[in-house]
């Protein structure tokens, strides 16, 4: 009987430590996912759509009615060459993403925006010069955008600023109405750390909880599986005596 005590004492300490691990290997899967698997979806988009920026949130209200303050956006990376030209007053042209620094600089309203900007192409061209294909750009919205860009216009007179193509990020090729407004909300209130600590903490919570919630149904699972084994060493040993008393008889 100690034997057996023994033994179901050292099975029932494993059976812990192997529960154990495989509640740490959970966890520590939960966090690499959720970590990792932003990262491998922009990995994907950034190989499929061939832009290192293929998710874009519109932050102003530039391009309404066209695009709206919230949209998220999905850009392509595009030949400047296949880049669709526009006008002004038509609005046909292809809407692109670009990076204003080196564009903008000197803009007098202000500093050069750090977000991208959206807006449409009006123009384009290819400098001899440079080697390199050049745009001009406007927002849709009438109201706030009435000159080329810059937005008020003050580079329109000589037209010494156009965009270069190598300050394309992207063309627009779809857009999901006002889904960006959670970024726009977490980025300007710098919630977004606040968040992933959140999500890890109710994961954390509900793992606490449910170890606390389960812990006799597991110590039953535990020492049916312990009587099963022992009732199975009885079986055996009960029948190696069978087999010993057949062999001593005979």
């Amino acid at each position: 009987m100690e034997n057996n005590k023994k033994v179901s004492n050292s099975e029932n300490g494993e059976l812990k430590k192997k529960k154990l691990s495989k509640k740490i290997i959970i966890g520590i899967l939960i966090i690499a996912i959720g970590f990792g698997s932003p990262f491998i979806i922009t990995f994907l988009m950034q190989t499929i759509l061939q832009t290192p920026h293929p998710l874009v949130v519109v932050v102003s209200d530039s391009m309404n009615p066209a695009i709206y303050r919230g949209d998220l956006l999905i850009l392509q990376g595009k030949n400047p060459i296949d880049i669709v030209n526009g006008t002004i007053t038509g609005k046909e042209g292809d809407i692109i993403v670009y990076d204003a620094h080196g564009v903008w600089d000197g803009w007098p309203n202000g500093q050069v925006p750090d977000e991208p900007i959206v807006h449409r192409i009006v123009n384009k061209w290819f400098d001899n010069s440079t080697g390199k294909w050049m745009f001009y750009t406007k927002g849709d919205n009438d109201v706030t955008n009435t000159n080329i860009d810059p937005p008020d216009g003050y580079f329109q007179v000589d037209y010494k600023y156009p965009v270069p193509e190598d300050k394309i990020l992207g063309v627009v090729i779809g857009r999901v109405p006002y889904i960006g407004y959670v970024n726009i909300f977490l980025s300007e209130n710098n919630l977004f750390l606040y968040l992933i600590i959140g999500i890890l903490g109710t994961l954390l919570i509900i793992s606490v909880i449910w170890d606390i919630v389960t812990p006799e149904k597991e110590k039953e699972k535990e020492k049916e599986s312990i009587l099963i084994k022992n009732k199975g060493k009885e079986r055996q040993l009960t029948s190696e005596k069978i087999i010993i008393q057949d062999e001593f008889e005979e």
